[in-house]
């Protein structure tokens, strides 16, 4: 579970960014934050990342009914200073009677005298003592720092954005597999073994999202020639290039699967409805295999409709407004601000429904076309995955 709890940020002397955000998330569930632009939304991304520090709150990723991480480690590191200490007297006991045994058997104690036997058994124990310490530390020490390591790597945060347009920064030369297939290992075989390669990945990935180039506003050539053909990034829309970008962060988190925590913030912008709905459906698919959470930020309540289990209102204020599952939220909002805000969004729409495209586009996809695409060695059986469950 992820816990971000009283959450307070202002840029330097200005008014305050967030007043108290506090937000919930359940392991593999999805949170929707849903706000205007200039909530703060992409704020409480930059604090989750480590962009920024908080003026004031705490951002972690259990629950506070069981034993936090840094607890348990300290009760781990507590348990090693014990074995040490126990592991240490021992040592020194065992030295201090060979040292006796030896000094009694050579006759050194009578050359030294008392005093001298005395002061020698003292300086070697403690040598002994000093050189076990070292060693014990050695060990103990790197099965701590490889617990904190495991711990770090499982509360990971992965991130997508439209944001600053991340698909522009992708370098023009490279070509569309490339990008996509960029995180897959050596000899990858796909989780039918059929030898897949990265073009061969990109192309059902990308026909998947319904990809097309255009001149002159009519469609040209087909997926398979683009890859055939070495299509490059500064070939295509800016819409395009945020698939692209897209789907390369999704792969790499198939491959990885060691993290907790996926931002989304305003995704779909530049995405036509068919390929919003089947982005969404991508992540929703990695999800249920891999188990991670999702924290979907946006300003569009559509999507969130679809993909969110639970929701909170960030308000114009900086903060959290309404907090629940996701329908009883939406069915029974309590504050002005919000009701206005879910009155607008659904007086836009058809029916007054802002995920009605998307619901139709889902309706199009099999709930499990994308399973065989992913490799079968994850924690989860692919022939137990739950079905995505959509909207209708």
């Amino acid at each position: 579970m992820f816990i971000a709890d009283d959450l307070r940020f202002a840029y330097s002397s200005d008014e305050p960014i967030l007043r108290g955000v506090s937000l919930k998330i359940r392991r593999g569930q999805t949170l929707g934050l849903l706000g205007c632009n200039e909530s703060g939304k992409t704020t409480v991304a930059k604090l989750i990342l480590g962009k920024i520090k908080p003026n004031d709150g705490r951002l972690d990723f259990d629950d506070p009914t069981k034993e936090a991480p840094e607890s348990s480690e300290r009760s781990r590191e507590s348990d090693m200073n014990w074995s040490i200490f126990l592991l240490k007297s021992l040592g020194c006991s065992v030295a201090f009677f060979a040292i006796c045994e030896s000094f009694q058997n050579y006759g050194h104690r009578a050359m030294l005298g008392d005093t001298g036997y005395i002061a020698a058994v003292l300086v070697l124990g403690t040598l002994f003592q000093l050189i076990a310490s070292e060693m014990f530390k050695q060990i103990l020490g790197t099965t701590a720092q490889k617990a904190r390591e495991t711990r770090k790597s499982k509360c990971a945060v992965r991130f997508m954005t439209s944001e600053d347009s991340p698909g522009y920064r992708l370098k023009g030369s490279l070509k569309l597999y490339e990008v996509i297939g960029e995180h897959l290992p050596m000899g990858w075989k796909g989780a039918d073994g059929t030898g897949r390669t990265a073009k061969e990945l990109s192309q059902t990935l990308l026909e998947f999202c319904g990809f097309q180039m255009y001149v002159d506003g009519k469609a040209v050539g087909t997926v398979a020639q683009y890859i055939s053909d070495g299509v490059q990034m500064d070939q295509l829309s800016g819409g395009q290039k945020h698939l692209i970008y897209l789907l390369g962060v999704l792969v790499s988190m198939e491959q990885s699967q060691e993290f907790g925590l996926l931002i989304c913030d305003e995704i779909l912008c530049g995405l036509d409805m068919k390929t919003q709905a089947r982005v969404l459906h991508l992540i929703q698919i990695s999800q249920r295999r891999i188990g991670f959470s999702v924290l979907y930020m946006t300003c569009e309540l559509g999507p969130l409709q679809i993909i969110a289990d639970d929701l909170a209102f960030l308000s114009r204020k900086g903060r959290i407004l309404e907090a629940g599952e996701a329908s009883a939220v939406l069915n029974r909002p309590a504050s002005e601000e919000f009701k206005k805000y879910v009155r607008a969004c659904m007086d836009m729409f058809k029916g007054g429904d802002p995920a009605w495209a998307i619901k139709d586009e889902l309706r199009k996809i099999p709930s499990d076309l994308l399973l065989h695409l992913w490799r079968t060695n994850s924690k989860r059986d692919p022939k137990k995955v739950d079905k995505v469950k959509k909207t209708m």
